[in-house]
């Protein structure tokens, strides 16, 4: 392992270079970000990825303990708790690469949301049926966790979102002007 200096306090550049990479010390102009951070656009984006995280981590969460309400041992929970994640995995895949390919965002979100709300409706819906609530668990993951992914590319993907990205990290260059 190699442990490099910063660039303010260089080993083996020259203080020309030192000066070209060493970061400026500016402070963050408040105004331009809280102009930024409170759009409709961000503020949409934030809500859209907000409602897939939550059943993303209540899946996470509570797969084993439903998993484990079969009647499972905790070895055999744990283990029954991977094949929902490997289909998932596949599926997420299938859904990016179609998504790239056909150059789209909204039907690769809408798809993948749709079957996550028919795994969560059967897991609700059925009850004493453990077969139908495991196919369920296969749904429910398979559909969030493919979705999140195209959310995140496709807010950073557009452009105007692209442009209060930008203006977030530029924001400090605002107050020199």
């Amino acid at each position: 392992m190699i442990l490099v200096s910063l660039p303010s306090t260089p080993s083996g550049i020259s203080a020309v270079s030192s000066r070209t990479v060493s970061p400026r010390h500016r402070p963050l102009a408040v105004f331009p970000t809280l102009i930024t951070v409170i759009s409709d656009r961000v503020i949409a984006g934030g809500f859209m990825y907000l409602g897939f995280v939550v059943p993303a981590y209540s899946y996470a969460y509570f797969a084993p303990t439903i998993i484990r309400s079969f009647g499972y041992s905790a070895v055999r929970t744990q283990l029954l708790s991977v094949p929902p994640w490997a289909v998932s995995f596949v599926f997420a895949m299938l859904i990016a690469t179609f998504s790239d390919l056909a150059k789209h965002r909204f039907l690769f979100v809408i798809l993948p949301l749709l079957v996550a709300l028919a795994g969560f409706s059967t897991l609700l819906g059925v009850v004493g049926d453990h077969k139908a609530q495991y196919g369920a668990l296969f749904l429910a993951v398979s559909g969030v966790y493919s979705a999140m992914p195209v959310i995140v590319c496709w807010f950073n993907s557009n452009r105007k979102s692209t442009v209060f990205m930008i203006s977030i990290t530029q924001a400090d260059n605002w107050h020199t002007h």
